[in-house]
Parts: structure tokens; C-alpha cells; sequence
């Protein structure tokens, strides 16, 4: 795939909503664990009037494909917030409501790498060849090209797995006012560290934002290996 195909992936997403600025009670992570399960956070489960940060080292999981809330959102450094890997069907999300800011410090991540659909599955999946989602999944030796799927301007889809290592997730978040990215967020597909193999598909990034700003890093590209790459 392109470099081109990679940041249309990433940035065709963004989009600017005007919002009101929300100041809600603050909710700390307190372990890692689920959105979802109280104990994961200082405060019970957050809601659109809660200030929420994910602190070092915790890593919070979203296990549906449903949208969830909170007022402002910050990841701290070695903070991780993702959603849980998929198989064969697109069962869970990362999908996001925020009602004012969201940061992203510097070593925090938004991260659903590796957690579309399973090596070899989805609508550009493949045993044999690398993925496609995006863009165009390469093979080997005939160059077998897989098919490309979704929406540039709607993205919503996983990434579809290839013959050695599975798809990239699918991180979906409207923020009313701000989002500042001095982390990474990322949705790429699995790399294959064995050598020559056939990867999988990134995944999708669609970051609705009133402004967004930072010298951070957003990314949904293919898996790559010594050759061939995902979609």
C-alpha cells in the first residue's frame, strides 16, 4: 500500500463540531481493566459529566461495540486505552463520545493494533497474500492483489487479516472541543516478524474533533515484514 493510501486511512475521518466546554468530577483510572467494570476506576464507570484520565501503566478495554462517554479524557504517559481483539466478525470497537477536550500526553497511547479481524479473515482477508482494507494488499511472486473496502470518508471497518498476522482495529471518537495528540494513536495491522510473510490490513482512525493540534503520531497502516505489506 501507499504512503498516500496509509494517511487517507488515518485523516479522512477528522472533521470540526462545535461543543461547549464540560467540566465534570474527576475519575482516575485505579487498575488496569474493562470501560465498563466499576473497579477499573476511582469513581465508578464514567459518564459524559466526569473529567476521566488513564494513568501510568493502566491499560483500559473497551469490550463491546457500543458508544461510551465522558466529559474530558486524558491518557498519561505509559497510559493505554484500547478495545479487545476480534476473529471473525467486527464485535468490538473503540467508540468514543467526548463532550469537551481529549489528550493524548507523550507516551500515551490509543491503541487497537492487531486487533481487527484474525489472520486470514474479514472482506479483504486472505490465506495466502497480505490484506486490504484502505488500500490494496500485496502477495507474492504473481503479485495477487486483495480487494479494498469501507468508506474514505465514513471509515468505520476493521482491517482485514492476511495470511500471517491479523488486522488492525477500528478507533472511533468524537470530541466537542479539542484533541491534543502528543502520544500516539494507532490502528495498524499486525507486522509478521518471521521474515517474508503476507500482513494485515490497518484498520480504521476517525477523529471527530472541534481543533486538533499536537506533534504526536496517528496511524492505520498495514502490517509490514521484509516484502510485503497489509493494505
Amino acid at each position: 500500500m501507499t504512503r498516500a493510501h496509509r494517511l487517507i486511512a488515518v485523516l479522512l475521518g477528522a472533521a470540526c463540531l462545535c461543543g461547549a466546554s464540560v467540566h465534570g468530577a474527576p475519575i482516575s483510572s485505579a487498575a488496569s481493566g474493562d470501560w465498563t467494570n466499576a473497579a477499573t476506576w476511582t469513581a465508578g464507570v464514567p459518564t459524559l459529566n466526569d473529567d476521566v484520565t488513564i494513568l501510568n501503566t493502566h491499560t483500559v478495554t473497551v469490550s463491546d461495540a457500543v458508544s461510551h462517554d465522558a466529559g474530558s479524557l486524558t491518557i498519561n504517559n505509559g497510559g493505554t486505552l484500547t478495545h479487545k481483539g476480534n476473529t471473525t466478525a467486527e464485535a468490538y470497537k473503540l467508540i468514543l463520545n467526548v463532550a469537551g477536550n481529549m489528550t493524548v500526553n507523550a507516551g500515551g497511547r490509543i491503541d487497537a493494533d492487531a486487533k481487527g479481524h484474525a489472520s486470514t479473515f474479514g472482506p479483504g482477508g486472505s490465506g495466502t497474500w497480505s490484506a486490504g482494507h484502505g488500500g490494496i494488499g500485496q502477495g507474492y511472486g504473481t503479485y495477487q492483489y486483495t480487494p479494498t473496502y469501507g468508506s474514505f470518508t465514513s471509515p468505520t471497518n476493521l482491517g482485514s487479516g492476511g495470511a500471517h498476522s491479523a488486522g488492525g482495529g477500528a478507533i472511533l471518537i468524537t470530541v466537542s472541543n479539542a484533541a491534543a495528540i502528543a502520544g500516539t494513536v494507532s490502528a495498524g495491522g499486525g507486522d509478521y516478524g518471521g521474515g517474508t510473510g503476507n500482513c494485515g490490513a490497518g484498520g480504521t482512525i476517525s477523529l471527530m474533533c472541534g481543533s486538533i493540534s499536537g506533534a504526536g503520531t496517528l496511524r492505520a497502516n498495514g502490517g509490514g515484514d521484509t516484502v510485503w505489506g497489509g493494505g
